[in-house]
């Protein structure tokens, strides 16, 4: 029935997978668990993860290299042996006893379904920018999921019939952090392949501190200036906002004029996001420059 599927780079994930062999041995389903650990280089948390293998139905693998977060995912796809395919972080925690169950009762009825996802409570005037954007931008409600199938979706918590994904496959040529899973979303949009939406969440206790958040945007905003410098997904990045903002630019001949005028204030904006409560309108605008300037660069 469930193949789940658990990639895993510097995170212990004993906790979660023990919990979700539990629910499924609960629910009598026909499922395995497959675990695959990128390449880590923390040699302490490697040793706790290995502990897992112990358990029925899981397996644990560690790739000698770092294959990156597509191909790690279509590796650990082309492993499974049921009908459907599980994605989930190794930075997600389980809410409830019903998460297998949920998923379960409806599995069968659609071929892509998406969960959703919360985040611990926080102190929006005390938040960090990892913690307000999460919240105010990442958590959508299952109603505003629904209107807009393709563009909340998440490989954190993802089902995917397998014979689906298998004409469907993440795109391996991102190997850096950043927009796989919209490009799989859009691609199925594309192919009229409906993704159902369910109130199913998983926790999410990655937050990394403002700093690491912001190199990873930065990562993020490279990753799509190389998808779009590639001209393989001309019309699909068109869904994507970000680029959206990028392409007014452009087309208004605005974008070196936005780029200076940015690099003026850019290590004020930065100070900013890295303190409490910080305006995300501000963050957009760092988004929006760090793409411009890693598109213009690769141009020269």
């Amino acid at each position: 029935m469930i193949s789940i599927l658990i990639p895993v780079f510097n995170r212990n994930c004993t906790q979660l997978v023990v919990q979700l062999q539990q629910q499924c041995e609960q629910t009598g389903l026909v499922y395995e668990i497959i675990v695959a650990d990128d390449a880590s280089t923390d040699l302490t948390i490697k040793k706790s993860n290995l502990r897992i293998a112990d358990l029925n139905n899981v397996k644990y693998l560690e790739m000698p290299v770092n294959l990156g977060r597509s191909a790690i995912r279509n590796k650990l796809a082309s492993l499974a042996n049921q009908a459907y395919l599980l994605f989930i972080d190794d930075d997600m925690a389980i809410v409830d006893d019903e998460f297998i169950k949920r998923y379960a009762n409806v599995m069968e009825s659609d071929e892509v379904i998406y969960g959703g996802l919360v985040y611990p409570t926080y102190n929006s005037k005390k938040a960090s920018l990892r913690e307000k954007f999460g919240n105010e931008r990442e958590i959508k409600t299952l109603a505003k999921r629904l209107l807009a199938p393709s563009n909340h979706i998440s490989t954190c918590n993802l089902v995917v019939k397998r014979s689906v994904f298998e004409q469907n496959k993440f795109d391996e040529s991102i190997k850096n952090y950043g927009w796989e899973d919209n490009l799989f979303a859009i691609q199925l949009a594309k192919k009229g392949i409906k993704i159902a939406h369910i109130n199913n969440p998983l926790l999410h206790l990655g937050i990394e501190n403002s700093e690491v958040f912001l190199t990873k945007t930065t990562t993020a905003c490279q990753t799509l200036a190389h998808l779009a410098n590639n001209g393989n997904y001309t019309e699909e990045l068109k869904q994507i906002k970000l680029y959206n903002s990028y392409l007014w630019l452009a087309k208004l001949y605005l974008s070196d004029l936005f780029c200076l005028l940015f690099s003026l204030i850019k290590n004020g904006v930065e100070n900013h996001l890295k303190g409490p409560n910080p305006n995300l309108f501000f963050f957009d605008l760092y988004k929006l420059y760090q793409l411009t300037f890693a598109i213009k660069k690769a141009n020269q």
